[in-house]
């Protein structure tokens, strides 16, 4: 360091350095920036990177002998102080934060103070006549990429501002604006005997102009006719490749009157910056090398009479300093073992210093500092200063937080050990003639748990579960639990190689599986496979493990943009909440009786297994695929009385006419709810059904947004999904992730208790959807948008993106395409979500190139071995090629329409050849708004943009109108693999004269229907 010292020659201390050199040493003008984090930070290592980075960051070795600057050769001093008794809202009692730095021709004006404690922290502290805020920002960039091994980035400039004036030209600045109040922080005593204090707050989002937002709002909230404020300007703006943490910061004025909008502030600050009024100088050219030779000792002298003198007498100085330090990257201040959380400026304090409020962007959050003079009533109107600009740049209509409730340490695994104690001959499940109590589920889960013990499996491990619709299957999902491990839904519809690879991305420790689907080739090489049916119950009661809220609970995976699923992590924690809340709010007791009648492999049945049996309700299990038979069957003979479904289900259930008067509540989740479906669901189940819009993502556990729908007053086109549960706060943000105003539309940002873990082994998107908060809570991005209604509740408006809901099944269309350039034919592929017209549902729709000598019906089956079936694209057209937009996006303008592309290739293969074929050809074209001309006998009923859904309500009519209703049933498998209407007209004429079936759906391999 010696030698670095050597090659700077010493310099003149000029009169702009002096001004803020004649502070007496208790009240130095100084830079602090703040660096705070998580993880771990030692002093020694700090040191040395300190060290390191001064090499090239002169600045930081610079002292003051005399009237010159000096290199003192030798780095800053690192110190270390106990963080957790420092107050980081208001910096009260920091005097760690105050050791002089005013130099004294050794040691250097710079120093980095270590923050220990919870909140780990860096504070890099230096003199303001060293360095300004930005050339600060800079030397703790250095001296963390040195933590981090890096090398420096050079940013060894000594250009001063008197270089910058002279390389763009010597300017004359307008007249000073003259203010014509005292400032409102300012106190009127000496320097010493005011003090001063700091006050903090964070914002969410960062946002344009907000300096000359934040001028606008003190100028009402001080009631001030004209304010002047002084605006601080980085001088790096006008030079080229130079990164310098010298002091290159120079003042404008900047009056705002009252009543200006902040556009026109804005424009004004902008009109000055472009005249470069920042490089006026002040006082004139001729005068500065006179000021230049004032003695040190004369400056401070002669300040501190002013300083006193103004403020004893209220004298009229700018109302504020505003300055604004830009935009960092936390990558660029964190290490391997250390993340930064935030980073942040302390404001400068001294004599004729003006309050100031300093500003810094942090990915998506904005801190905001402010400081004044520390006398009685100051800093309490500074709190509601800062109060008014929180509520100026973020809105409070735009954050609909929900009741707070107590939060337990209760798990999942203690609430159903309640339950069963208070329960135990209760009736927990139903599977079709049997029933097993709340003792008997407890004894089967604690078979499996007990198995997986043994097998060295429990806390931490993830565990598939494989089966069916069952009684073993529930007392898996418990077991799992109970040996502190975490389950991982699999639907065992799904394809082997899909089931594998969830099994091998989760890392399961095991997988369960029922009996039927032991000999599957999905469990990966290393994965322990067991038998449900197989576990015994342990002779002796088992050892109790201990299960903390914090465990997870269970991983369930949704489709990725990726073009690969990801693993949403829940932990216990966030489930109990959800259930808490659930089961007052739906009034669930041990009355309640849900179906279970969805796959697993979602969020949805969630509810109908969870919520009932820790209220001492029950389940029944529905084995059965879904038709319009079943589904009248669940809902009349099962003893179901409360009911979880998706939009699609109750649309279908009212429009095959299904009455159940006995169902007392419908929980509607996973897609937008039509009040059309819910008028019809009114009727339905009876004017004392309760019709509740449940909206949640998986990553916010279940639900986290509800409304109960009300016929008086949800008229407009879909019910609104209301207001936030307990614990959990929804933000409406734009896309700086700054609030939007009252009644615009803005991305749902979820936070609170049911925010899930993140997603497994993914920190890329950890790090990109779930975020910070101004207030340091984590949320959720969701993707979807949202507005707040006049009554307060929140209506749904849509997707940010391309994602596609299918049953409740989120769907990515990146996934399919990923899958389908799998194929050896297909060069190129693109899936969007379209709906036929008059239809508000989407389906997956794939456009695939280079795929012309491959049919249709060969890319199903390459998808089938692939993807779950919700995934299969209704419709696959070959195209020449995607065309692409100037922005970049897929052309749908450009491409055909897959519906009536379809019935084109289709429809004039052949006529029906008799009054059943018309008949059928009829209910299609009904049930899917086309002609019947466009309907041959042997279109796939999917491939003209039938959906699952609408399939049952036609096989439904079929039955009731043409007749076959027990052949089509038998063979309603068939019909879901290869829906034709000559294949549906074989089965009518089969019941009539017992002809055989033609050709059945194994002959096409491809199974497109599933719940």
């Amino acid at each position: 360091m010696a030698g670095a010292g050597r090659k700077h020659r010493s310099q003149r201390i000029l009169m702009s350095d002096k001004i803020m050199l004649a502070n007496p040493p208790d009240a130095q003008i100084y830079i602090q920036i703040v660096v705070e984090g998580t993880g771990a930070l030692d002093r020694r290592s700090v040191a040395d990177a300190v060290a390191t980075a001064a090499r090239t960051c002169h600045g930081s070795r610079l002292t003051r002998r005399g009237e010159r600057w000096i290199d003192s050769g030798r780095p800053p001093e690192t110190r270390e102080a106990d963080g957790d008794r420092i107050d980081r809202s208001t910096f009260r009692d920091a005097s760690a934060l105050n050791r002089p730095l005013t130099g004294d021709g050794e040691g250097p004006m710079s120093e980095v103070v270590l923050l220990t404690g919870a909140r780990p922290a860096l504070v890099f502290r230096v003199h303001h006549a060293v360095m300004d805020g930005k050339g600060a920002l800079l030397w703790a960039r250095e001296v963390f990429r040195a933590l981090r091994g890096e090398p420096a980035s050079g940013v060894d400039s000594r250009t001063t501002v008197r270089d910058v004036r002279h390389l763009h030209g010597r300017r004359s600045g307008p007249p000073a604006a003259r203010p014509t109040a005292p400032p409102p922080l300012r106190g009127q005593a000496a320097l010493g005997a005011r003090g001063y204090f700091f006050l903090r707050r964070t914002v969410n989002g960062q946002h344009p102009a907000v300096v000359a937002k934040i001028a606008v709002t003190l100028t009402e909230l001080c009631e001030l006719g004209t304010a002047t404020f002084i605006v601080p300007v980085d001088l790096r703006r006008h030079l080229t490749g130079v990164d310098s943490t010298a002091q290159l910061s120079m003042s404008m004025t900047l009056p705002v009157p009252r009543g200006a909008s902040w556009q026109r502030v804005q424009e004004m600050l902008l009109t000055r910056l472009r005249d470069k009024q920042d490089l006026a100088e002040m006082p004139p050219p001729m005068l500065q090398g006179a000021m230049d030779l004032v003695p040190l000792r004369v400056w401070r002298t002669l300040l501190s009479i002013v300083d006193t003198r103004s403020a004893r007498s209220r004298s009229s100085l700018p109302a504020f300093t505003l300055t604004h330090l830009g935009r960092v990257e936390l990558a660029d201040y964190s290490t391997e073992k250390f993340a930064a959380t935030t980073v942040y400026s302390l404001p400068v304090c001294g004599l004729m210093i003006t309050p100031v409020i300093t500003i810094v962007e942090v990915e998506g959050r904005t801190e905001i500092i402010i400081s004044g003079d520390d006398m009685p009533g100051l800093a309490e109107r500074a709190t509601k200063l800062l109060d008014g600009i929180v509520c100026a740049l973020s809105p409070a209509e735009a954050e609909l937080r929900g009741p707070v409730t107590a939060v337990d340490d209760e798990t999942l695994v203690s609430l159903f050990a309640g339950q069963v104690r208070k329960t135990p001959d209760a009736i927990a499940l139903v599977e079709r003639d049997s029933t097993l109590t709340y003792a008997e589920l407890d004894r089967r889960a604690d078979a499996v748990a007990n198995t997986l013990l043994a097998r060295g499996i429990g806390a931490g491990d993830v565990v598939g579960l494989i089966a069916d619709r069952a009684i073993h299957t529930v007392a898996g999902l418990w077991g799992i639990l109970r040996a502190g491990a975490a389950y991982l839904p699999l639907d065992p519809n799904h394809p082997d190689s899909w089931l594998a690879d969830l099994l091998d991305a989760s890392g399961s420790a095991a997988c369960l599986l029922a009996t039927a689907h032991d000999q599957r080739p999905c469990v990966p090489e290393g994965c322990v496979r067991i038998v449900i049916e197989d576990c015994q119950v342990p002779a002796a009661p088992m050892s109790t493990v201990s299960v903390a809220p914090e465990d997870l609970a269970y991983v369930i995976y949704t489709s990725g943009s990726t073009g690969r699923p990801k693993g949403v992590e829940v932990e216990h924690r966030n489930v109990v909440n959800y259930v808490h809340w659930a089961i007052r709010e739906y009034r669930v007791d041990a009355t309640s009786r849900f179906p279970l009648f969805t796959s697993l492999a979602f969020d949805l049945p969630i509810t109908a297994i969870l919520v009932p049996l820790l209220a001492g309700g029950s389940v029944a299990l529905i084995d059965e695929d879904l038709n319009h038979v079943s589904l009248s069957r669940m809902l009349r003979d099962s003893g179901v009385n409360s009911v979880k479904l998706t939009p699609s289900h109750l649309d279908l259930i009212t429009r095959l006419g299904i009455t159940a008067p006995q169902v007392r509540i419908a929980i509607v989740g996973g897609e937008s709810l039509p009040s059309r479906v819910a008028a019809a669901a009114k009727k339905a189940f009876g004017p004392d059904c309760r019709i509740v819009n449940e909206y949640g993502p998986t990553e916010a556990t279940v639900g986290c947004v509800i409304h109960e729908y009300d016929p008086g007053t949800d008229v407009d086109a879909a019910v609104p999904i209301g207001r936030s549960v307990d614990n959990t706060t929804v933000l409406l943000l734009n896309e700086c992730r700054a609030a939007v105003p009252a009644g615009e539309a803005g991305a749902m940002y979820v936070a609170g208790a049911q925010v899930a873990r993140g997603y497994r082994g993914r920190p890329d998107l950890n790090d990109q959807l779930f975020v910070r908060l101004a207030d340091g809570s984590r949320a959720y991005a969701t993707g979807d948008l949202a507005r707040v209604l006049p009554s307060g509740e929140l209506a749904y408006l849509g997707r940010r993106d391309e994602q596609i809901k299918v049953l409740g099944y989120r769907v990515e269309p990146a996934e399919i395409e990923r899958a389908l350039e799998t194929h050896p034919a297909v060069t190129r592929a693109a899936v969007v979500g379209l709906a036929r017209p008059g239809e508000s549902t989407k389906t997956p729709c794939a456009y695939v190139v280079g795929a012309d000598d491959v049919t249709a019906a060969d890319l199903h089956a390459h998808l089938a071995a692939l993807v779950p079936k919700h995934m299969i694209p209704s419709v696959i057209l070959p195209v020449a090629d995607l065309p692409r937009a100037a922005s970049g996006k897929l052309d749908l303008r450009a491409l055909p329409d897959p519906f009536a592309t379809s019935a084109e290739n289709h429809g004039q293969n052949r006529k029906a050849r008799d009054r059943i074929e018309s008949a059928i050809a009829g209910i299609w074209a009904r049930t899917l708004g086309m002609s019947t001309s466009d309907i041959s006998p042997d279109n796939d009923f999917y491939s003209l943009g039938g959906t699952s859904l609408n399939l049952m309500i036609m096989v439904a009519s079929v039955c009731e109108e043409v007749g076959g209703g027990s052949e089509i049933m038998t063979a309603f498998s068939h019909i879901i693999e290869d829906p034709t209407v000559d294949r549906i007209a074989a089965l009518v004429r089969s019941e009539a004269g017992k002809a055989p079936f033609g050709r059945g759906a194994a002959d096409l391999g491809v199974s497109r229907f599933h719940w």
